[in-house]
């Protein structure tokens, strides 16, 4: 998911240029895109959501649905957004609102 490809290290240092990093949970990239840290949202907030449906089926009221809801994926989504939101593309965010 991450590429942390070397691309250069420092013979004398030995610090290693790499195109991301995760940083405090949320991926930068090296041409300061979120690009990798949106589609992992994306990905998780989706896997969660078919958890939702699983609970809907099994009879979970629509109140603690609610409260899953918030906990799993509205969190997920709005963990350090302000550092990364600004970065994204008319298209992603569209996608996040659509989740």
């Amino acid at each position: 998911m991450y590429d942390n490809t070397v691309h250069d290290l420092h013979w004398k240092t030995g610090i290693v240029r790499v195109t991301s990093a995760k940083l405090v949970g949320i991926c930068i990239q090296n041409n300061f895109k979120c690009d990798i840290h949106f589609n992992h949202i994306i990905t998780v907030s989706s896997q969660r959501l078919h958890i939702l449906k699983v609970l809907k089926r099994q009879g979970l009221s629509l109140e603690m649905l609610h409260n899953v809801f918030n906990a799993v994926i509205v969190s997920k989504i709005a963990y350090a957004i302000s550092s990364w939101y600004s970065f994204l593309t008319k298209a992603q965010i569209a996608q996040i609102k659509f989740v």
